[in-house]
């Protein structure tokens, strides 16, 4: 894991096959949700992920996978955005 800007952060999950990818998701929300009920401060953490995948044996840039994550989370935080604002 890495900081990818103020607010922002990779993760390269290199062995991650399968439902892998989404099982990491998975625990990461719990972990957030555990944290949000027991917080006594007067407000929440919320997540926007944006994931990219690549199998296979072709070569694929790192450039590439972060650009393609980082499109996946900016939709995400639209889409919270507009059911937020109705």
């Amino acid at each position: 894991m890495c900081a990818w800007g103020g607010d922002e952060f990779a993760v390269l999950a290199v062995e991650a096959t399968g439902d892998g990818p989404q099982l990491l998701l998975g625990r990461l929300r719990e972990r957030i949700d555990e944290f949000n009920q027991s917080n006594r401060e007067p407000y929440q953490l919320a997540v926007s992920i944006g994931m990219a995948r690549h199998e296979g044996d072709e070569r694929v840039r790192l450039e590439d996978l972060l650009s393609q994550a980082d499109s996946a989370m900016h939709e995400q935080k639209r889409t919270k955005r507009k059911a937020v604002l109705g």
